[in-house]
């Protein structure tokens, strides 16, 4: 009897070892996809010139960069922000947003969610305007064996409107300019973006139980002209921007004690642009 027992306990040890090995698969593969992506926005990457707006309001309107962030905290969130960088400085960025979001919850789990902005971006003499929805779905993966961990996918469609002003273009003397803003139009540019965003416990639980995060997304994936600039009279060549991918990588963790009113978090976000920004013709 108790041999039969130790060979029971041996055969449940084994069943529970393929179990965490295989989740430990899973993980891994989704893991070398993620950073496989990222990476190779990094290699592919030609300029640094950053075209999309960022702010430390990433913890609570990241759905704006990765879509599958929308309404990540299970309840319907409405926000206004507004920042503005290097006060005193003629063409300071400026940026405005003003969003909404609404989870689809099923139970004790969010299984989709929506949300909307619109955007005023201003660099200098370039002002964007634009809006957005995004969508996400989530599901179950059980890594590492967790039965509340959650994966989420995100999609964004968004149009915005690019026009330039030359009465903000700052130089030191206009004679050496090469361009001529003056005869830049507006332009009209839809794109798309897609994100990914794993936490390991449910959103119904973020505030209770101590848990790590990690997101991933790349915006601007359809290739299109924001601006062309005519040369002055004694130049006779074009230039052009051109909408670049942009990839973003997020990672945190939460402690929250046992039995008290405060937690510990810590995060890291970047963003990465990816793509020839400028081109001379």
């Amino acid at each position: 009897m108790k041999r039969y027992c130790k060979n029971e306990q041996n055969l449940k040890s084994r069943q529970s070892s393929r179990g965490f090995s295989y989740s430990i698969g899973k993980l891994m593969m989704y893991f070398r996809f993620i950073i496989g992506t990222f990476l190779g926005c990094i290699v592919w990457s030609l300029s640094q010139c950053q075209q999309l707006p960022s702010w430390s309001s990433y913890y609570e309107t990241g759905f704006v960069w990765n879509p599958a962030l929308t309404a990540k905290w299970n309840s319907v969130e409405t926000s206004v922000t507004h920042r503005q960088d290097w006060i005193g400085f003629d063409g300071a960025p400026q940026y405005s947003n003003i969003s909404f979001q609404i989870p689809f919850v099923s139970g004790y789990h969010t299984k989709s969610a929506m949300g909307f902005f619109v955007e005023r971006d201003v660099v200098g003499p370039q002002e964007k305007i634009g809006g957005a929805i995004t969508y996400n779905y989530r599901f179950r993966p059980q890594f590492f064996g967790k039965r509340d961990d959650v994966l989420g996918i995100g999609f964004m469609a968004n149009l915005s409107r690019y026009q330039y002003n030359l009465q903000n273009v700052v130089v030191y003397d206009k004679s050496q300019l090469t361009l001529d803003f003056s005869q830049a139009s507006s332009v009209i540019n839809p794109n798309l973006g897609i994100g990914a965003f794993y936490i390991s416990v449910s959103d119904f639980y973020a505030f209770q139980k101590s848990h790590y995060y990690a997101g991933v997304s790349v915006n601007q994936l359809i290739p299109g002209t924001l601006a062309t600039f005519k040369g002055r009279a004694d130049q006779v060549s074009l230039a052009t921007i051109q909408a670049s991918l942009h990839a973003t990588l997020h990672v945190g963790y939460r402690y929250i004690p046992f039995r008290k009113k405060y937690i510990l978090a810590n995060r890291t976000q970047g963003i990465m642009e990816c793509g020839k920004r400028t081109q001379d013709s």
